[in-house]
């Protein structure tokens, strides 16, 4: 074990409290650490009026939209390493490009190193990786990207305070930064969405069809059978609980869905957990418009970075629609490979 990881393996158990330690508690805790500055980060990013993203303090320094594009390229790298991939083809952003685009590809960036840091554990924070194009540890990728994204913010807050508005961490009685981590790929809805989820609850039969192997080429698609949706609602409607059930001895595979609204964005987030691994993901979000609802995330698919879209159709008091379809060239084209029919068993979830 490097010098490196056992320091922190150390420092985690002497400062934890002992009822917050978890089965990884080095990775919890560079998680939370690295989220954080990221949340701030992108809070920051949005703060700064368009007009601004060409500041810079002195003629020898970054651009606040440089910055930013920076940030963008710099997270795709570390994050990267941290998923133990190499880092895949992206169109680059620069300081000339729009401010909408620049917060945008930082989303994308933000959601990418949430996706990669979910499935690290300390066991496989001193696997190898390439990190920036030399040998090194899982661990050292998630340490630099706590490091530079704090860094990073250090910048952006003089930026702000430069042009006479209080950064985003310095704003007393607000939330502005634990609500800046979700993903918002379809632009944020104005209208109250919190029964949007109403219409599912009760028992579903699901008619379903997979495609065996997404983005290989392949066209073979399977029908799974046994798989029963339960629905209830949660929060008076702000939340809601679903449960995926197989009535199959084998394979058996149940799911866990659990959606939350969050009344300032507007927007849905949708965390999913399997029986398989009992962890939950990074959430799907989205919005409901026309009676269509769209949900996006990112993920890795055979360790490639992907853009996840799930889109719920065709709702009727009796039946509606979903379909997730993965992009890997960062939503200029996509492919379908779950379709689910829902015929409604009952209005209640008991039966």
């Amino acid at each position: 074990m490097t010098s490196l990881l056992s320091a922190l393996l150390i420092l985690a158990g002497v400062a934890a409290p002992a009822h917050t330690i978890s089965d990884n508690p080095v990775t919890t805790a560079l998680r939370s650490v690295a989220t954080s500055h990221g949340k701030a980060i992108l809070a920051a990013a949005r703060l700064m009026p368009a007009d601004k993203y060409g500041y810079k303090p002195t003629p020898a320094q970054r651009s606040f939209g440089a910055l930013v594009a920076h940030i963008v390229d710099d997270s795709h790298i570390t994050c990267s390493a941290i998923a133990g991939v190499k880092p895949a083809a992206m169109t680059k952003v620069t300081e000339s490009d729009s401010k909408e685009t620049l917060v945008n590809a930082l989303q994308s960036s933000m959601a990418f190193c949430d996706s990669a840091m979910a499935k690290v554990t300390d066991v496989t924070l001193a696997d190898s990786v390439t990190y920036y194009g030399d040998p090194g540890l899982r661990v050292q990728a998630l340490v630099g990207i706590a490091d530079d994204w704090a860094d990073h913010y250090s910048q952006q807050a003089i930026y702000l305070r430069l042009n006479g508005i209080l950064p985003p961490t310095a704003k007393k009685g607000t939330d502005s930064v634990a609500t800046t981590g979700a993903m918002e790929f379809p632009a944020v809805a104005t209208r109250n969405g919190e029964h949007d989820f109403d219409f599912e609850i009760g028992r579903w039969k699901i008619d379903m069809k997979r495609l065996e192997h997404p983005l290989s080429g392949s066209t073979s698609w399977i029908s799974p059978k046994g798989y029963t949706h339960i629905v209830q609602k949660v929060w008076g409607g702000r939340a809601s609980l679903a449960q995926l059930e197989n009535d199959l001895p084998a394979p058996h595979y149940d799911g866990l869905m659990l959606r939350t609204y969050d009344s300032k964005t507007h927007q849905w987030n949708v965390y999913w957990a399997s029986s398989k691994t009992g962890s939950v993901d990074s959430p799907l979000v989205g919005h409901f418009a026309n009676g269509r609802g769209e949900f996006f995330n990112r993920d890795l698919l055979d360790g490639k970075p992907i853009l996840v879209r799930v889109v719920y159709s065709d709702i009727t008091p009796t039946s509606f629609r979903t379909e997730q379809d993965f992009s890997a060239d960062d939503g200029k084209s996509w492919q379908a490979n779950l379709m689910q029919m829902f015929t409604r068993l009952s209005a209640r979830t008991g039966g």
